[in-house]
């Protein structure tokens, strides 16, 4: 395998088996931010990005059954299941206040037949139901235009007003681009 010269310290520096595995991308992933080049970014930044990195956390989509075992209508007991939905936060997401939500990929429902079909179902997109708004900043002192979602303005409702939403949410949840050069801005305006 014939590597570029100025990767092949990186490539070689560990067994083959490490960059490959799960554990081992785990111990890459923390070794990386303290060698090299990345361990003279200060701390706070490291940080901010680790938890940006995560995304949205809370459950917008779907709520989870917190139970490990359900009963059905026959009395027969059965594991719960919860699968998981995929979310994709396209680059218009970055662009306006989407309160965590985003485009949900689906299967659109097969006819009804007597036959048994083999040919997969269609794919569908579902994606939020989105509107212009315009949100006040206080600290900036200007109106901000911008497309968002019925619960992103019910999550500024809920944190009295568009400057303490930005200022008291957790990085991975505000996410989007836009929204945290705000908060920089925000920022730099109260020091």
């Amino acid at each position: 395998m014939a590597v570029a010269k100025a990767i092949e310290p990186f490539v070689y520096k560990h067994p083959r088996w490490v960059t490959y595995s799960s554990l081992g991308s785990k111990y890459l992933g923390v070794y990386g931010w303290n060698n090299g080049i990345k361990k003279n970014i200060p701390r706070h930044y490291t940080a901010f990005y680790m938890q940006w990195k995560v995304g949205p956390q809370e459950h917008i989509h779907h709520r989870p059954n917190k139970a490990n075992f359900e009963m059905d209508e026959w009395g027969e007991i059965a594991p719960v299941q919860n699968p998981r939905i995929y979310v994709v936060y396209p680059d218009q997401f970055h662009e306006g206040l989407w309160g965590g939500e985003g485009v949900i990929k689906g299967l659109r429902a097969r006819p009804e037949s007597r036959h048994r079909s083999f040919v997969p179902p269609q794919p569908k997109y579902y994606w939020p139901r989105l509107f212009r708004g315009v949100v006040y900043s206080e600290i900036l002192d200007k109106y901000i235009d911008m497309v968002m979602t019925k619960r992103g303005m019910t999550l500024v409702d809920e944190a009295f007003g568009f400057d303490n939403y930005i200022l008291k949410t957790p990085v991975n949840e505000i996410y989007a681009w836009k929204l945290l050069k705000l908060k920089r801005e925000m920022l730099l305006k109260l020091a």
